[in-house]
């Protein structure tokens, strides 16, 4: 499906991905002003890198190229696991991403932001 067509008046979920939008923007928000303060205050947050993606995410609508849907990621059988985990998330088409140049990881990753105390 795509993304026009979800945020469309007429969808069958426009209310519940507003909603979703609304808890999206005030996240963004509420995090920005925090980080604001921990940066003055000389504290520096830390958190993961995103480089998973949900099966159902809109990275998969928008650009369903981009993801092998018939695969999954996860991690061998190891000390903590003897059957190994299975996360779920599809896995990446790398030959399909570096037709742009991996234009969906350059656009992914110029949203993180490094900066220091």
């Amino acid at each position: 499906m795509q993304l026009d067509k979800l945020v469309s008046t007429k969808a069958d979920y426009h209310e519940a991905i507003g909603f979703s939008y609304y808890i999206q923007f005030q996240l963004h928000s509420q995090l920005s002003t925090v980080a604001e303060y921990a940066k003055r205050k000389h504290v520096v947050l830390k958190g993961d890198l995103p480089i998973g993606v949900g099966r159902n995410s809109v990275d998969t609508w928008q650009f369903p190229s981009l993801f092998r849907m018939n695969a999954s990621t996860g991690a061998p059988p190891d000390c903590f696991d003897k059957n190994g985990q299975n996360w779920g998330f599809p896995t990446y088409n790398w030959e399909e991403m570096s037709k742009d140049n991996y234009g969906w990881w350059r656009a992914r990753l110029s949203q993180v932001r490094i900066t220091s105390a």
